[in-house]
């Protein structure tokens, strides 16, 4: 819960009294507890959170300014925002923002994600963490769709610089987000594979061809057929807790048998746009 309402109001200031009592401990105990489920204080955390949300506004928002983006991160001002950025990062947020290093984010911002997922389920058990999360599969007949797509080829961790590309040539070219479905096909699990051979592609759903571009952005389709539907609400960490639930459990108890096509899943609400426990994403699992 209180990891919830962390997320939720990262622009505004927090103290220790307010978040122990939304985690109904006491405030001379919740410090420790904190720490011994996230394996970091408090503060920190709320400080790689905002640095992580003021990160995608920097790459990924560029119609917000500066000082838009501190403000609706938690800071009191541009300034103060660049300081820390540049303590933490190594970088200022412009430099960030023309070129963002998303191997060198990862180095920053790895610990976070770590943290989160190996305490998920602690975290679940305790109630600090709120997640109603429900495994509830639904079998669809999907329709083909056409789609441009980019496909990043290697290091998971610099999936971030394709997404980067993807969304400056939807930007140049569309279809907008708001008139075109977005999916991403994982052909890969990126604990099964090494680093070099991961395969993943962003698309956008199109219904006109695509021009020449210097993105290397391609057509592709999205087969018709059967698909078994898992709604995954909450965080993209958590997502492949979902993507093993369709394959190692679903699957067995169904007696359903896989098509030849990869899971793909399709964005519904995105971050930084939302909180990331509310974010929306759809997972597919062909089927025959």
């Amino acid at each position: 819960m209180v990891v919830t309402y962390i997320e939720s109001n990262l622009n505004k200031s927090m103290t220790t009294s307010e978040l122990s009592d939304i985690a109904f401990f006491s405030k001379y105990h919740f410090h420790r507890i904190f720490v011994a489920h996230l394996g970091m204080s408090v503060g920190k955390y709320i400080k790689l959170l905002r640095l992580k949300q003021v990160s995608y506004q920097l790459a990924f928002r560029h119609e917000a300014s500066l000082l838009d983006i501190a403000i609706g991160c938690g800071y009191e001002n541009a300034s103060s925002l660049s300081r820390e950025f540049k303590k933490v990062l190594g970088v200022t947020p412009s430099v960030f923002r023309q070129s963002p290093d998303w191997a060198l984010w990862h180095q920053v911002i790895d610990p976070l994600l770590s943290l989160t997922n190996s305490s998920t389920n602690h975290i679940q058990e305790t109630n600090m963490l709120a997640n109603n999360q429900s495994f509830e599969v639904k079998i669809i007949d999907f329709t083909k769709t056409t789609v441009a797509a980019l496909e990043h080829r290697g290091a998971p961790n610099k999936v971030m610089e394709t997404v980067g590309k993807f969304i400056q040539w939807r930007k140049e070219n569309g279809p907008s987000p708001k008139s075109s479905d977005t999916y991403n096909i994982l052909y890969d699990d990126p604990q099964s594979v090494a680093p070099q051979d991961y395969r993943f592609d962003v698309c956008a759903s199109i219904q006109t061809p695509i021009k020449a571009n210097t993105y290397s952005v391609i057509e592709k389709v999205i087969p018709s057929g059967r698909c078994a539907v898992l709604r995954h609400v909450g965080t993209q960490i958590s997502l492949g807790q979902s993507i093993h639930y369709l394959y190692y459990e679903w699957l067995i108890q169904s007696n359903e048998t896989l098509r030849d096509f990869p899971c793909f899943i399709k964005r519904i609400t995105f971050y930084p746009d939302v909180p990331e426990h509310q974010i929306v994403t759809e997972i597919y699992l062909p089927i025959k």
